[in-house]
């Protein structure tokens, strides 16, 4: 059961019912509550004001500047398409927040939220606007200076965050809990981005091209992704996640990532992604001599092997050992400090 209202050009409001209720404001300034039920409200063209309530509510503001309440249950807002100013509070529940350029996202209290950030800013010959995503908490700071366009995210002290079609130089700051931030550009883009992790332990993820990530304070998980990255794990015990990347020959190499603090306390976590047959592969590792050290490192076994240069700092695989296939590049540690066997971890 579900009961429906069809707003009118004017200012509409309206309460909705027990049932899970379906409101659209269409034109105006409209007031839309669902109170109980699974609710979906649509605000349409204006300056609407959307109230879930309790239950499972989808929140779509529109055209417009909104403010989006989820209320009690895991909720789904999302405040429009247009680059106006929405407000979108997830409250209690394990909510999805669909936020924007300029928009102020608050996923509530004590939940474990997904932020959703999208953007269709592109690096069009070098001159894009550039982008800002802080989620540090109610706290951080609020970018809102001229030639930005900034989502100020409060209340996402455990947050799962998908950055969908990051813009140019972008910089995503983390929240004082725990972060799951992965990225990904649009479309046509030639920068990279930034990404601090914040306090707190996270897994950073970076975009397919040239990145600047810091783990900052806690035990974080860097993976630079595809492109030639520069790596910080800041203050904690963090794991730099070395991934061979899908080649072929006559194509381009594997990028090399920078990792510039890399200290004892410090991992690099090695696992194989790359399917059998479709390019080198960490399957090859010679489990029983997996390593060798010095000032010029050439591979003595017929499996693989890391071969770390101590005068250089530049880490690489060699697949086949002694054969014929070059080593790969990995990691460019800056300072080139002492690694031992310790220092891996192998989960292949």
């Amino acid at each position: 059961m579900m009961a429906v209202y069809r707003g009118t050009d004017g200012a509409d409001n309206r309460t909705g019912t027990s049932l899970n209720d379906r409101l659209y404001g269409l034109l105006g300034n409209d007031t839309l509550k669902g109170a109980a039920g699974d609710d979906y409200l649509s605000g349409g063209r204006g300056d609407d004001s959307l109230d879930g309530g309790v239950g499972r509510d989808q929140l779509d503001g529109g055209d417009g500047a909104d403010v989006l309440f989820g209320g009690d249950g895991d909720d789904y807002l999302d405040g429009g398409q247009d680059s106006v100013r929405d407000k979108l509070y997830g409250g209690a529940g394990d909510d999805i927040v669909q936020a924007r350029a300029n928009d102020v996202a608050d996923g509530g209290a004590g939940d474990v939220d997904t932020l959703i950030l999208t953007t269709d800013f592109a690096d069009i010959g070098g001159d894009a606007t550039l982008y800002r995503i802080d989620l540090s908490g109610i706290d951080g700071p609020a970018f809102a200076s001229t030639g930005f366009a900034a989502v100020k995210a409060m209340n996402f002290e455990q947050a799962n965050v998908v950055i969908a079609d990051a813009a140019a130089r972008s910089t995503i700051t983390g929240s004082k809990g725990h972060d799951v931030i992965a990225v990904s550009v649009a479309e046509g883009q030639t920068s990279g981005v930034t990404i601090r992790g914040g306090a707190g332990n996270d897994e950073l993820t970076g975009s397919s091209l040239n990145d600047v990530i810091y783990g900052d304070a806690g035990e974080d998980i860097i993976d630079g992704g595809a492109g030639a990255d520069v790596l910080f794990g800041g203050a904690g015990s963090d794991l730099f996640h070395a991934v061979l990347e899908f080649t072929y020959p006559g194509g381009p190499k594997q990028a090399i990532d920078t990792i510039r603090d890399f200290d004892a306390d410090d991992y690099i976590l090695v696992t194989d992604e790359i399917y059998t047959g479709f390019g080198p592969s960490f399957e090859t590792l010679d489990l029983t001599n997996p390593f060798v050290f010095g000032a010029a490192p050439k591979a003595n076994s017929t499996g693989g092997q890391f071969l770390y240069n101590t005068t250089s700092g530049l880490l690489s695989y060699d697949p086949d050992g002694k054969g014929s296939e070059a080593a790969i590049a990995l990691y460019k540690l800056a300072g080139a400090p002492v690694l031992t066997v310790n220092d891996f971890i192998l989960d292949i």
